[in-house]
């Protein structure tokens, strides 16, 4: 194997592993399309009482070097910030973070269950749930209707890293054959997962974070995880959410946003989330 499944396992979910990994790859030579990296709510009314938080490590706040069997532990990630700065506005109610996410999350683990982070290596969550992500996601809303605004959701990039580091062995032939599967599948969830979330949150601002590629992966990998964007990408856009790219804020200083030039670890440092946490701030709307 050219890299070790620890480091592997260190980009996806973990971050222990001390053989050298690469920066965060250059920006695709796909567009995103027109006003989507710099995408912003047209709405104007007040946050909810709820910040729902629903995808995977990126929005459960991993970082290495804290205990992965404390959950409070994370506790310096965009959602955490993002909510911090709804709180310290004037004359605003407070807001409550619901953080659901799961790191190791795929699309198809987000709605069938299997997260690796709690099913497969036990390690806890921020909210204790026993359902998928997505049931305890839309059981939430329907508990709170009205209430919950905004809702951040990253998911995507684990839909072709997972399967590559734990069901294929990095063996870029058996990921290359389940590739097809693997887009279409992710493509469906993603217009499922935001269809329904949608439906239960019709008002509510839904903030779709796109993730950044890793050079970790070989090209068939990359590529894939691009298509995988592609098609949140346009989930999001038909059911009228706000597109928020992390690719160029990583890539403009990989070694101070990321653990990657120190740990090795692709996940933000503070300063990462605080940068995806202002950029989600002004896609959303929200007034300081």
């Amino acid at each position: 194997m050219r890299h070790s499944k620890l480091c592997l396992l260190a980009g996806l979910l973990l971050a222990t592993s001390a053989t050298a990994c690469s920066v965060p790859d250059e920006p695709s030579s796909e567009s995103p399309g027109p006003g989507v990296a710099a995408g912003k709510s047209s709405k104007t009314h007040s946050p909810g009482r709820f910040t729902l938080a629903l995808g995977d490590s990126y929005v459960f706040g991993l970082q290495p070097g804290k205990d992965a069997n404390d959950a409070a532990a994370f506790n310096t990630g965009l959602a955490t910030r993002f909510v911090a700065r709804l709180n310290a506005g004037k004359d605003r109610a407070r807001a409550r973070e619901v953080n659901l996410s799961c790191p190791g999350e795929t699309t198809e683990t987000f709605r069938a269950g299997g997260c690796l982070w709690s099913e497969d290596f036990g390690f806890p969550l921020h909210v204790v749930y026993d359902e998928t992500q997505f049931a305890a996601a839309l059981r939430f809303l329907r508990q709170h209707p009205g209430e919950v605004d905004p809702i951040i959701l990253s998911l995507g990039t684990n839909d072709v890293g997972v399967p590559f580091v734990f069901e294929c062995g990095e063996d870029e032939a058996c990921i290359a054959a389940r590739l097809p599967r693997i887009l279409e599948r992710a493509a469906i969830n993603s217009d499922r997962i935001l269809r329904q979330l949608r439906a239960l949150a019709p008002d509510a601002t839904i903030l779709v974070l796109v993730g950044y590629r890793i050079t970790t992966f070989p090209r068939v990998v990359k590529s894939a995880m691009s298509d995988v964007f592609r098609g949140v990408r346009a989930a999001a856009r038909a059911h009228g959410a706000v597109l928020v790219e992390s690719n160029p804020i990583i890539r403009s200083d990989p070694c101070r946003f990321t653990f990657i030039c120190t740990e090795p670890d692709f996940h933000p440092t503070d300063e990462g989330h605080q940068a995806l946490a202002d950029a989600l701030w002004a896609a959303s709307g929200f007034e300081d």
